[in-house]
C-alpha cells in the first residue's frame, strides 16, 4: 500500500459522507450543504466574541440551511482497511476498533451536548451508521420501524463503558428511515 492511501481513503470518505447528507438534507436538490470539516482529525475551538463555540467531528454545515443538523448532532467517519466481521468487531471483542472509536465519539458530542453518530466503511463494503439507542428511539417515535428492519441493537456490558445500547445499521437504510424534518422542526 502507499503511503498516505489510508488516509487518502478517509478523507474521500468525509467528502462522501458530506455530499450524502447534503442530499438526504435537500431531498436531492444540493450536494453542498454539508463538507468534510476543516479540522477533521483534531479538535478545533474558534472563540466568538465572549462565548466559545467548538466543533468537533468529520462533517460541518458549509450553509447555514445544514445547521439545524450540525447544532444538534456529530458526525464521526472512520474507514477501516479490515474486512473483519461486524459481528465479532461489536460483539466478541471488548477493545474493538469500533468500540474505540464509538467512544471517544460519545465523549466528545457528549461534551458538546450532541448526539453522537459514528459512520464506518469497511474495505469493499456498504458504510454502516451506529448510533445511540436513545435517538434510535426518539426516530421510531416519529417514523415508526425502518423500512428494512437491518439493525443490530447491542447492550454492551463492559465495566468501564459509558455507553450501554447502541443500534447499528446500514447508513442508506438510516438516510432512507430518518427523514431531515426530524430536525427541521417538523415532522
Amino acid at each position: 500500500m502507499k503511503k498516505g492511501t489510508s488516509k487518502n481513503k478517509g478523507s474521500a470518505f468525509e467528502r462522501f459522507l458530506g455530499r450524502e447528507l447534503s442530499l438526504w438534507w435537500t431531498n436531492g436538490e444540493d450536494r453542498n450543504i454539508f463538507i468534510r470539516s476543516a479540522s477533521s482529525g483534531a479538535w478545533n475551538t474558534m472563540h466568538r466574541n465572549e462565548g466559545v463555540s467548538a466543533h468537533a467531528g468529520d462533517i460541518e454545515a458549509a450553509d447555514r440551511k445544514g445547521k439545524l443538523f450540525t447544532d444538534k448532532v456529530m458526525v464521526e467517519a472512520k474507514w477501516y482497511k479490515s474486512e473483519q466481521s461486524l459481528l465479532f468487531e461489536v460483539l466478541l471483542s471488548k477493545r474493538s476498533q469500533i468500540l474505540e472509536w464509538w467512544t471517544k465519539c460519545e465523549l466528545e458530542a457528549t461534551d458538546m451536548r450532541k448526539i453522537p453518530l459514528l459512520v464506518v466503511k469497511f474495505n469493499y463494503q456498504i458504510p454502516f451508521i451506529v448510533l445511540p439507542n436513545y435517538f434510535y428511539s426518539e426516530i421510531y417515535k416519529a417514523y415508526g420501524d425502518p423500512p428494512i428492519k437491518s439493525h443490530l441493537m447491542a447492550e454492551l456490558n463492559f465495566d468501564d463503558t459509558v455507553y450501554k445500547y447502541i443500534v447499528i445499521m446500514r447508513f442508506d437504510n438510516f438516510l432512507n428511515w430518518c427523514k431531515p424534518e426530524l430536525f427541521k422542526g417538523g415532522k
